[in-house]
């Protein structure tokens, strides 16, 4: 007999999981950033959630789980193990453009920042979310 401490989460929720889709009418679930706990069996244990809940008789609709993730979590024979559907995202930002967009970003706040600085940071500025909490401002 299994112990308590043996229990996962999924399996002691799984009733209130399930209720929440009986009784709420969301059709799209959406996860992101799971890839940075670079552990594919949770892609296995949310498979067989959306399985349960597609299969649930007091859910009469589908539910769709989408993920957002980065491409190199899986080698590629193992995506199709997961997903119907990949549909690849370039980022808005990255290495190449982020002086242009550094760049606006300080002249919002500041016209006295030198352009050699901004050029020499601006590589390591490769993410948006980094670049929204530097300046924690919104384009």
């Amino acid at each position: 007999m299994r112990n308590k401490k043996d229990k996962s989460i999924f399996n002691k929720y799984l009733d209130e999981i399930l209720y929440f889709f009986e009784v709420n009418n969301y059709n799209i679930v959406i996860f992101e950033d799971l890839d940075r706990f670079k552990n594919p069996e949770i892609f296995v244990k949310l498979r067989e959630l959306n399985f349960l809940i597609n299969n649930y008789e007091k859910v009469d609709r589908k539910v769709v789980f989408i993920y957002a993730i980065k491409d190199d979590v899986f080698l590629s024979k193992e995506r199709t193990k997961f997903f119907y559907f990949i549909i690849p995202v370039i980022p808005y930002l990255n290495s190449t453009n982020s002086y242009e967009i550094l760049r606006k970003y300080v002249l919002k706040v500041s016209t006295s920042i030198d352009e050699d600085y901004i050029n020499d940071i601006a590589p390591y500025i490769d993410d948006m979310r980094l670049m929204n909490l530097i300046f924690i401002i919104k384009i």
